[in-house]
């Protein structure tokens, strides 16, 4: 077996450390959401704590990827999904959404979205 194709702590806490710069957050944020220290993200994005599979999946959510995208290996492996890149904009409605709490409010948003996005496609 390729000793590369092992995913160690470091890789993921890159992976981390990546995405969470892609969607603007600072370590002080990714920590709110997951609900952590400042210092924890630290700890897990220089690989210096081992995460268990519980906080992997807070962070995954926290930085909208499947859990599958901090085990993605270069050059080995299997393929790591598509990456989608959000401009600000997008990433403040994704910010704002995660805000609400409530189930039915979140589906009239997302309705909402759907009804503006059919509207474009019919030239309205």
């Amino acid at each position: 077996m390729n000793e590369r194709a092992i995913c160690t702590v470091f890789d993921i806490g890159k992976r981390i450390s990546l995405r969470r710069q892609e969607l603007g957050l600072t370590q002080e944020a990714l920590a709110e959401r997951i609900e952590v220290t400042c210092q924890q993200v630290q700890r897990y994005e220089y690989g210096k704590n081992k995460l268990n599979v519980e906080n992997l999946q807070r962070i995954a959510r926290a930085l909208a990827v499947p859990t599958a995208y901090f085990f993605h290996i270069p050059g080995g492996g299997e393929q790591a999904p598509k990456e989608e890149h959000l401009d600000q904009a997008e990433q403040k409605m994704v910010e704002l959404f995660r805000r609400i709490e409530s189930g039915a409010v979140r589906g009239m948003v997302v309705k909402m979205l759907q009804a503006a996005g059919d509207a474009k496609r019919r030239g309205a």
